[in-house]
């Protein structure tokens, strides 16, 4: 059974290959789920497992230098 971090493999589909109206809805759950879900996920790992949340803040901020350095 596929995993997925943040993207199903369908919203995935959605958000590369879809139709502009398909990208948009997509978009918006998926910016739902982070608002909402996301948020209050880091907020339960920093709280209670600081060593999950600095990993996921510091692989946050890899991908975030990677994508900077591919769009220099």
């Amino acid at each position: 059974m596929p995993r997925r971090a943040l993207l199903s493999d369908t919203e995935r589909a959605a958000i590369a290959y879809g139709d502009g109206e398909r990208q948009r809805k997509t978009a918006s759950q998926v910016q739902k789920r982070i608002n909402k879900r996301l948020a209050k996920d880091l907020e339960l790992l920093r709280e209670h497992h600081p060593d999950l949340y600095n990993e996921t803040r510091i692989t946050l901020e890899e991908l975030d230098q990677e994508a900077s350095l591919y769009s220099e």
